[in-house]
């Protein structure tokens, strides 16, 4: 009788044990999504990683440094109620997706406002070390008033816009890149 009491016993420890080993294998796997977070906006972009199986099984490519510039010029009309003492933030950023990793440059600056049109010029300069030329790079902007992250106490009314500019390969080194744009808040 002790026997078989004991043997159940064990039998309902090892059946309660696989489940919970199950899920432990599952949840081990598990990634989180590459990609870029504004703090002011509180918008998540998503940005293309490469696999890590698909580096492991190639030798790492030579890398070269490219350098320059990208600017994005804004010229903002204001359509909303912001006070004209209240700074209106620029902000234009440059990703980069690369087979050896991600890489990204960003710049914020205050726009100088006149009347109901506020403009800026966001000047990045890089240097990105990377092993192809047609990478990818995404450039993007966004606008905020007043621009501190958006947090209690903080002040009302909050603007925000942001957009894509441009997904082009990267330019030659030396190069500057100029976008214009017209953009309303």
């Amino acid at each position: 009788m002790k026997k078989t009491v004991t043997l159940l016993g064990v039998c309902a420890l090892v059946a309660l044990a696989l489940p919970l080993s199950s899920q432990q294998g599952a949840s081990a796997g598990v990634r989180g999504i590459y990609g870029r977070w504004d703090p002011g906006s509180g918008i998540f972009t998503p940005i293309r990683q490469v696999p890590d199986h698909a580096k492991a099984e190639a030798a790492p490519p030579p890398l070269t440094t490219y350098t320059g510039t990208i600017v994005v010029d804004l010229t903002i009309t204001i359509d909303s109620a912001i006070s004209t003492s209240t700074t209106i933030a620029c902000n234009a950023s440059a990703d980069v997706v690369d087979s050896t990793g991600s890489l990204s440059d960003s710049l914020s600056v205050a726009a100088t406002r006149s009347g109901s049109t506020a403009t800026c010029s966001v000047s990045i300069p890089y240097s990105w070390r990377v092993s192809s030329a047609s990478d990818d790079v995404y450039i993007s902007y966004d606008i905020s008033a007043p621009p501190q992250p958006l947090v209690s106490g903080s002040a009302f009314p909050r603007r925000y816009s942001g957009q894509p500019v441009a997904t082009i390969t990267i330019p030659a080194s030396g190069t500057t890149t100029t976008y214009s744009i017209a953009a309303t808040i």
